[in-house]
C-alpha cells in the first residue's frame, strides 16, 4: 500500500479495519462488560435486516466511502438490505433501541448522527 501511486479511500479503509482487528484481537484485556450488559439488545440487533434508504445510504458513502465499510464499522455483523423496504428501517429501530437502552441511543439525535453513531454496544470484534 506504501508504494501504490493511487490510493482509493476504500483501500485505506479496509488497511485500518484490518489493523484495528489485529490490534484488538492481540488484547489481553478487552472489556465485554458492556456486550454482557446488553446482550438481549445485540443478539436483537443481529437478528434483523435493516433497511437503508437512498438518502441514508448517500450518507454513509459519503461518509464511510461505502455500505460495506459502515458496515464493518458496526462490527460486520449487522445485516443490512438496500433493496427491501419492507425490512426495519434505522429511524424506527433507533426509537426501539432507544427504550431498550436509552443510555446508549439517544432519542434526540439526527439520521445522520445516527449513521455516525459508534456504539461500543454495536461494535464487536
Amino acid at each position: 500500500m506504501a508504494n501504490s501511486e493511487e490510493l482509493s479511500w476504500e483501500d485505506v479503509m479496509k488497511s485500518a479495519a484490518e489493523i484495528s482487528h489485529d490490534i484488538l484481537s492481540d488484547s489481553s484485556s478487552l472489556d465485554r462488560s458492556m456486550q454482557m450488559q446488553y446482550k438481549d439488545t445485540l443478539d436483537y440487533l443481529k437478528s434483523l435486516t435493516i433497511y437503508i434508504s437512498p438518502e441514508l445510504r448517500a450518507e454513509i458513502d459519503s461518509r464511510y466511502g461505502s455500505l460495506e465499510n459502515y458496515r464493518r464499522m458496526l462490527g460486520g455483523k449487522t445485516k443490512i438490505t438496500v433493496t427491501d423496504s419492507s425490512k426495519v428501517s434505522l429511524d424506527s429501530l433507533w426509537r426501539e433501541l432507544n427504550e431498550l437502552a436509552p443510555e446508549m441511543f439517544s432519542a434526540v439525535i439526527s439520521i445522520a448522527e445516527k449513521v455516525l453513531e459508534k456504539s461500543e454496544l454495536m461494535y464487536v470484534p
